[in-house]
Parts: C-alpha cells; sequence; structure tokens
C-alpha cells in the first residue's frame, strides 16, 4: 500500500506539473473589457462596483484614412485592412483601460462618395473588428463623432458643430452598439468657434 501511494502521489504531482507547464505556455487568457454603467454621477466597472476613470491613448486613423482612399485605418494587413489583435494586446500593455476610435460621418453612413476605399459596410466592419479586438484585449472604447459635414460637402475635416445628418450617424452607430457595456460614447469632437 505505502508504495502504491508513492507511485499515485508521484503521478498526481506530475499530472498537476503538466498542467501548470499547459497553462505557463498558453499565456494569460484575455481580459474581458469592462462592462461599464453609471450610478449618480460616477462611471463605474458593473463586475466590481468600482470607479472607472478612463486612462487611454487615441486611435486616430478611421476619421481620414477612409477619406483618402488608402484604407479603413492607418494599420492592418493587407487583405483586410484592419488593425490587428496584436496591436490591442500592445496598447493594454501600456497599462491603460481605454481606447479612443474617432469616426468619419460620411464614411459610416456612405454618403458623398465616402468612403472613398471599399465601401460603407466594409468601413462599418473594419470599425466594429477593431473595437472587438480592443475588447479582447481588456480595453473599454470611446467612439467619436470627429469628421463629419453637412450633405453634399466631403467629410474632410472637424467642424465647429455637428449637422443635420449627425443624429443619422449617432442612431446607425448606436443602433450597432446597443449591446456593448464597454462602450463610451463621444457625441462631437471639441466643439469650437471659427
Amino acid at each position: 500500500m505505502p508504495r502504491q501511494r508513492g507511485i499515485a502521489g508521484r503521478l498526481a504531482v506530475a499530472a498537476l506539473s503538466a498542467a501548470a507547464v499547459l497553462c505557463a505556455l498558453a499565456g494569460p487568457a484575455s481580459a474581458a473589457a469592462p462592462p461599464l454603467k453609471v450610478e449618480g454621477k460616477r462611471l463605474v466597472n458593473a463586475r466590481t462596483g468600482q470607479l472607472f476613470v478612463p486612462r487611454g491613448v487615441n486611435w486616430p486613423s478611421f476619421e481620414y484614412a477612409c477619406f483618402y482612399g488608402y484604407a479603413y485605418s492607418d494599420e492592418g494587413d493587407p487583405i483586410t485592412t484592419h488593425p490587428t489583435a496584436a496591436s490591442a494586446r500592445a496598447i493594454a500593455r501600456w497599462k491603460i483601460n481605454t481606447v479612443r476610435v474617432p469616426l468619419n460621418q460620411a464614411c459610416w453612413l456612405g454618403e458623398d462618395g465616402q468612403p472613398a476605399f471599399g465601401d460603407v459596410n466594409g468601413y462599418r466592419a473594419a470599425v466594429q473588428d477593431w473595437i472587438s479586438k480592443l475588447h479582447a484585449a481588456g480595453l473599454a472604447v470611446i467612439v467619436d463623432l470627429h469628421w463629419s459635414a453637412p450633405n453634399g460637402t466631403p467629410a474632410e475635416g472637424q467642424r465647429a458643430m455637428p449637422d443635420d445628418r449627425s443624429d443619422d450617424f449617432w442612431t446607425s452607430v448606436a443602433t450597432t452598439f446597443k449591446g456593448d457595456r464597454s462602450m463610451i460614447f463621444d457625441l462631437f469632437n471639441e466643439p469650437y468657434s471659427r
């Protein structure tokens, strides 16, 4: 009996060691993006109940790459023109919790000949894909209306105020992301006086 316990014990230790090695080789699991909710005047992580203070970076390019016609965003593989999961994981290593993704109203709506690269479905899919990758890396996302223009005018740059199509843009964006609890909407980028 003592000999059997010794063999069984060594087998159990070997099995646990093998499991630990396999877990180490697999790497850390993707951190889920924080589910956010508003409590009074506070933004909190719904999972932990703790105050959520956005600390992050801006991912520029979805507002202009589609307008200038060379991609949907500045980074991506040559086939999908989408930013990569590796980029999202690299950003997450910066110890931030939020990424802001500026959008182009005309590229999202598919108006005034935009996007100049691909099509409206491709633009929307690229934005959604990037946001999914950021969430998989544990990051909340802020989307903002960055470049806009009234009907018949190219959305090439920032405007002083939203226009008559901005509500169409937000209706569509909000419908697309209505179930996403790790998303923040920034209604308009930096209103200013000319």
